[in-house]
């Protein structure tokens, strides 16, 4: 009996000391590669760092000590966080074939494998499949059918910020106000429903939406141990998939009654509609094509669109800025062309070339990426040398070829992407939407001047669309720099290192973490201007400022590459017709229960921490 007391115990020591070197060998890494950064804990690796302080804020103040790339671990998981905007460029955009992964999160389901996954686990394959399914639901053409959908929520929105002033509370928490009305407007653009949380701050989806976010501030005990010890990530998913059968999960209770919505549809018993769930069960039910990569982001309007006129629409060009600034696949973005013309004999904007013969609206242009900063947009207010990326890659990016697919979407898909777009839809634009109103109560100045240009394009309280949003440059800048100041989904900005590669002279071996640093990077003087960047200065997004100052990288609020936020017109469209409704009836001003500064806290966003309490002055 003591010979099996004696060799358990020998194999106890020899596993322990086997885990004890594994771990030690992972934990010397960056030494290894030569990168800078804090000394790790064995078990803790650098998470003791972020028990006091935001993530942002801690990668801030390391970015100052280390420079501008630096590694840290969480647990044993080495992590490389970055600010510098040409290994960002690698990363992102030129070898996005060895990084078209997320960041992996500590218990997830497996991303090639898993039922319920979603287009932000996704990768490879998958992902492609996934993204070229859900792009059309973010068209010119849907977002002009969304917009009476999102002012009929904004109605009920003016009507409850009026209840509450004319009861005499002209001080307002606006936040929670304002996450009532994301979580309608996505509620009814998405899928159709009418949730009225605003009606009824304590429904049930409202009350799951706020449970996931705060458990995911919380930290509950099952993630921390799948991040000290992420070999059994795997198994805890497992248990935690079992444990909804005991135990409500917030995460799988909204799965659940997202279902019922998608099978009243399918079932005819609820109207069709044009929308994202409809755009999911079509997939589900007629096989897909699967476009190359280079193809992702064309969408079915903007094919049939152009189709039926043989023409570019002039006057969507500016509205759809964001797209203009196209990458040319993994190549340079530091050459110029200026004159090139498209198969199609057109010429695209700013002397882009084009190879699908349509430009502007969100589809793919092949554009050399380095633009003349005298280039302007359409409406000659928006330059493209900073607008958003809308990428795209060479075929062989998954070394594939056109072909047919006989998948489309799983039930189980289905599903995992609605509980997505829902709580990316409710939490991230919430935040940002108060952030805005925030900062326009403590800069009157700039309230002002964008109150006149909201008077002078919508005269007698006219309502907004998404067209003529888009026509107002001063609500432009607003919006992009409180983006820049508040960068609320930086959190998630990562790329998983999919095959050994080399980045300018870093050796990135496979299984690596890449973290954007953006909030260094929003506010990093060098590509901002002379003014501070801690001050709300919109008019640093003015065509003369961004043509001088800006890289074309140091605006991340929305990622960049081929897996940029796929809703990013719709969160602009939702921020700025919100904006232009609540300031045509109201002036927004600070009060003795606003905080300055406002306090933040990290979780899957970076969003307030508490009430944000502002007052609302109806206009005369």
């Amino acid at each position: 009996m003591w010979q099996i007391t004696i060799a358990l115990a020998f194999l106890a020591c020899f596993l322990s000391a086997y885990y004890w070197f594994s771990r030690k060998t992972k934990q010397n890494i960056f030494k290894k590669l030569d990168i800078k950064g804090p000394e790790p804990n064995f078990l803790l690796g650098n998470l003791n760092s972020f028990q006091d302080k935001c993530l942002h804020v801690v990668y801030q103040e390391w970015t100052k000590k280390y420079g501008r790339i630096y590694g840290y671990y969480e647990g044993p998981t080495p992590v490389i966080v970055t600010s510098d905007l040409e290994f960002l460029k690698q990363v992102f955009i030129k070898q996005f074939s060895n990084f078209h992964a997320r960041k992996l999160l500590p218990i997830q389901p497996d991303p090639d494998s898993g039922r319920e996954i979603n287009m932000f686990h996704a990768r490879g394959d998958r992902w492609k499949r996934l993204r070229t399914i859900i792009n059309p639901t973010f068209s010119t053409v849907k977002m002009r059918q969304m917009s009476p959908m999102i002012n009929d929520s904004i109605d009920i929105f003016l009507e409850k910020i009026n209840e509450k002033s004319n009861s005499g509370k002209e001080a307002i928490d606006v936040y929670s106000t304002i996450k009532c009305l994301t979580l309608d407007v996505i509620g009814k653009c998405a899928f159709g429903m009418e949730v009225n949380a605003q009606s009824n701050p304590d429904h049930p989806f409202v009350s799951r939406c706020q449970t996931i976010f705060k458990n995911i501030i919380q930290t509950p005990l099952l993630t921390i141990v799948a991040i000290l010890f992420p070999e059994i990530k795997q198994i805890l998913w497992s248990i935690t998939s079992f444990m909804r059968h005991f135990k409500e999960d917030a995460n799988f209770w909204l799965m659940d009654q997202l279902g019922q919505v998608i099978q009243l549809r399918q079932q005819g018993t609820q109207p069709s509609r044009v929308d994202l769930v409809q755009l999911m069960i079509d997939a589900k039910k007629y096989p897909i094509r699967d476009r190359r990569t280079s193809q992702l982001t064309m969408t079915a309007d903007v094919d049939q669109q152009r189709s039926s006129s043989g023409t570019s629409n002039s006057s969507e060009c500016g509205n759809d800025h964001d797209n203009w600034y196209k990458v040319h696949s993994l190549t340079t973005l530091d050459s110029a062309n200026n004159n090139v013309e498209n198969p199609k004999g057109q010429m695209c904007p700013g002397g882009s070339q084009c190879i699908s013969g349509v430009c502007g609206t969100g589809a793919v242009s092949k554009t050399i990426d380095k633009v003349d900063s005298s280039q302007k947009s359409c409406h000659g207010h928006r330059d493209i040398a900073h607008a958003q990326y809308d990428i795209i890659t060479p075929d062989d990016v998954f070394e594939e070829k056109r072909k047919t697919s006989k998948q489309g979407l799983t039930e189980d898909e289905i599903k995992a992407q609605s509980v997505l777009f829902l709580l990316a839809g409710y939490e991230t634009v919430s935040a940002s939407l108060t952030y805005a109103v925030y900062e326009l109560a403590l800069n009157m100045d700039v309230q002002k001047k964008l109150q006149l240009e909201i008077d002078d394009h919508f005269p007698d309280m006219a309502i907004p669309t998404y067209q003529t949003v888009n026509a107002l440059p001063y609500l432009d800048m607003v919006t992009r720099e409180t983006l820049r100041m508040y960068p609320t989904g930086s959190q998630v900005i990562s790329r998983l290192c999919m095959e050994d590669c080399e980045i300018n002279g870093v050796q990135v071996p496979k299984g690596m973490t890449i973290q954007a640093d953006v909030w260094s990077i929003h506010y990093d003087q060098e590509y901002w201007g002379a003014v501070d960047t801690k001050q709300f200065y919109p008019e640093r997004f003015s065509p003369e400022n961004k043509a001088t100052h800006h890289h074309p990288l140091a605006f991340m609020s929305f990622g960049a590459g081929p897996r940029n936020c796929v809703g990013m017109r719709f969160a602009y469209m939702e921020l700025k017709i919100t904006l232009v409704r609540l300031l045509q009836k109201y002036t927004i001003e600070p009060c003795e229960q606003t905080q300055i500064p406002l306090i933040l806290q990290t979780g899957a966003t970076v969003t307030p921490k508490g009430d944000v309490i502002v007052k609302f002055i109806p206009r005369s």
